[in-house]
């Protein structure tokens, strides 16, 4: 079998689209390497035996990382990749997943992957729970072989989370599966008068740096940054009506915001643009977030009262006028169809048009906890 027969960048020939860089690095797939071609190679037997016909193409997708990184392949195995490439038998692209989905949806291949994509389930909504799309390579007593695959419907936090590590990763700011705190924890300044980005103005909220060539870098200048301290940790809150993210806003430290229709001057007001109505059972002033830095706090002040739904589905009833600690993954209920949910980024805000240019900044107060309060630190 020559394994180029079986190669193709014409979607319109192509009978599946593969993720190579996934399949090459994936350990389940036999051999001790962390990444091996032979593993590829293995999958495309495995799937010439699972159509029963020798004639089966695919159209491999590869990340340029997979080729840039000279500890992981063999010369050898690079450089038929590279001839591959030439030869327009393969894609390499810097973002091999949106050209996955792609293929996807458009081409109405059937895709070979671990991976769940849970940065594109808000731009593809067909993506969650989809059944007939995907398939899961497995190392059987005869090789690799495929079988059908669900991808998975997962929970607003980590959708977020996996939307902040691709964009952490664009900008040099993820390294071996890890965020590069070392450079997000800190604040920066340019040494470019009146720069947008890090000049004097953005010493609070600044956008993400950019990590090149062994130093954190402006965007827009390029040249290196000056660390001028710790970043102060902040918290984004998303609003979610109907099932869908309405809107979001940011908590910094020993920063409190009230919300409801109507909550005030400072407050972070939910509108019928949103969906929220006086109908809805939310109060004017309904609920009041503390960030304390490493906490969330919330206090229910409505009529109607405010719950928090727990990761295993347990549902809380606040007491009125009585702060309550919020988990990483809990989500407030502030009526049915309305809720507040911590994002699960911690370095990468998207802000929302509709945010308080200045929210209020409440003095320290002591607070009550609710008797066995969850003593879980909130996070980003």
């Amino acid at each position: 079998m020559r394994w180029e027969d079986h190669l193709t960048t014409n979607a319109m020939r192509a009978d599946f689209a593969i993720d190579v860089s996934n399949i090459v690095r994936s350990a389940q797939l036999g051999g001790d390497r962390p990444a091996d071609l032979r593993r590829l190679l293995g999958l495309i037997k495995g799937l010439v035996a699972y159509t029963r016909d020798r004639s089966t193409k695919v159209y491999g997708v590869l990340d340029w990382s997979l080729l840039r990184r000279r500890d992981l392949l063999s010369p050898d195995e690079r450089g038929r990749l590279h001839g591959w490439r030439r030869a327009g038998l393969i894609e390499v692209i810097e973002w091999a997943d949106g050209r996955l989905i792609e293929l996807a949806e458009s081409g109405g291949l059937r895709v070979v992957c671990f991976d769940n994509y849970l940065d594109l389930h808000r731009d593809h909504p067909w993506l969650p729970g989809n059944e007939d799309r995907f398939l899961e390579p497995f190392l059987g007593p005869g090789g690799i072989g495929v079988r059908p695959r669900e991808i998975p419907i997962r929970p607003e936090w980590q959708l977020s989370g996996k939307e902040e590590e691709r964009l952490l990763k664009k900008e040099g700011l993820h390294k071996d599966g890890r965020p590069r705190r070392e450079l997000l924890e800190r604040l920066w300044a340019c040494d470019v008068p009146g720069c947008p980005l890090f000049g004097e103005d953005r010493r609070d909220h600044q956008p993400l740096p950019r990590y090149r060539s062994g130093a954190a870098r402006c965007p827009a200048h390029g040249g290196p940054l000056t660390d001028i301290g710790p970043r102060p940790r902040r918290v984004q809150i998303k609003v979610r009506v109907g099932g869908d993210v309405q809107a979001r806003f940011v908590l910094d430290p020993g920063q409190t915001i009230h919300v409801g229709r109507s909550p005030g001057r400072d407050g972070y007001a939910l509108t019928a643009d949103m969906g929220v109505t006086p109908e809805s059972g939310v109060s004017r002033d309904h609920a009041s977030l503390r960030w304390t830095g490493s906490q969330l706090l919330v206090t229910d002040h409505s009529r109607f009262g405010t719950r928090v739904r727990r990761k295993d589905g347990q549902v809380l009833t606040l007491p009125g006028e009585r702060a309550f600690t919020v988990r990483k993954r809990d989500e407030i209920i502030l009526a049915d169809g309305v809720e507040l949910l911590l994002s699960g980024r911690e370095f990468v805000f998207r802000e929302s048009p509709s945010q308080p240019a200045e929210p209020g900044t409440a003095d320290a107060a002591s607070v009550t906890r609710l008797p066995g309060g969850d003593r879980d630190a909130a996070a980003g």
